[in-house]
């Protein structure tokens, strides 16, 4: 949810509500609304490492650096963000 979007939905329950009381407690509601809305990037949930059909793949944004969810800025400007690549908690690395 945009900024812009909770700004009109609070209009709305501002004009909608009868007490102030009642206001308040829509607009904390909202405000949960727009906090777990937040918590989505992307479309990409708490678990960003999914694997495809068990071919021990994952497509690259689940695992590049800049994803928020990684630990990025969300500013990357790779051309492989939806290959798929092989999934690093799967590699077996002789040492």
């Amino acid at each position: 949810m945009k900024k812009e979007t909770l700004k009109q939905l609070i209009e709305v329950e501002y004009e909608r509500c009868e007490t102030i009381s009642q206001f308040k407690s829509e607009v904390f509601r909202l405000l949960d609304l727009y906090e777990s809305d937040e918590n989505v990037i992307n479309g990409i949930g708490v678990n960003p490492i999914t694997l495809i059909s068990g071919t021990g793949k994952v497509p690259y944004h689940t695992i590049c650096g800049c994803n928020p969810i990684n630990g990025g800025n969300g500013i990357c400007g790779c051309a492989i963000s939806n290959t798929l690549v092989d999934n690093p908690h799967n590699l077996k690395t002789g040492v």
